[in-house]
């Protein structure tokens, strides 16, 4: 179930939801919850609206929306070649660590919601004691563009987001 968020002015008038996942639980009542089911389907059964998950692309999607940006900015503006970029938001292709975090970047994503979508793309978080990591979370934290990042990363000698198209995790 997805409820919808406050919505500034802008996003009314362009008719944009702001639209995030709301468990009706959290994970530790469900799971309480499951140690006391006699049946995993008996789980699945009463818990389906709280084990829905969108896709990676989905959510991305709906959240750079709030932030104000559009499929197409994110298109355009990911360094990424332009029909690659919409395989992976269309979901037709998986997108690797690397390419959410430049979607992320693109989308104007918080440090939480990059953290939500990294998950939901189930690849690891931004972990603070990697220092590729720590700059990245400093990168959102302080919303620089992924051009900003990119150079950060190249200037502090460690390896940018990869932007190349066809590799073996983005199948």
């Amino acid at each position: 179930m997805a409820k919808v968020r406050k919505q500034t002015a802008a996003q009314v008038v362009a008719g944009v939801k702001a639209v995030t996942p709301a468990p009706e639980q959290t994970t530790e009542e469900l799971l309480k919850d499951f140690r006391r089911m006699d049946s995993v389907e008996e789980f699945t059964s009463a818990h389906a609206a709280d084990l829905v998950v969108p896709s990676p692309a989905d959510y991305l999607i709906n959240t750079a929306a709030a932030h104000g940006v559009t499929k197409k900015v994110l298109t355009h503006e990911c360094l990424l070649e332009r029909s690659h970029a919409s395989h992976l938001l269309g979901g037709t292709k998986k997108m690797t660590r690397d390419k959410l975090l430049i979607f992320a970047l693109v989308g104007k994503l918080t440090v939480e919601e990059t953290q939500v979508l990294l998950k939901y793309g189930q690849v690891g978080p931004l972990y603070i004691r990697d220092k590729r990591d720590k700059l990245l979370l400093f990168a959102l934290q302080e919303h620089k563009t992924l051009e900003e990042t990119q150079e950060l990363l190249l200037q502090l000698g460690v390896q940018q987001l990869s932007t190349a198209p066809n590799t073996r995790d983005d199948k």
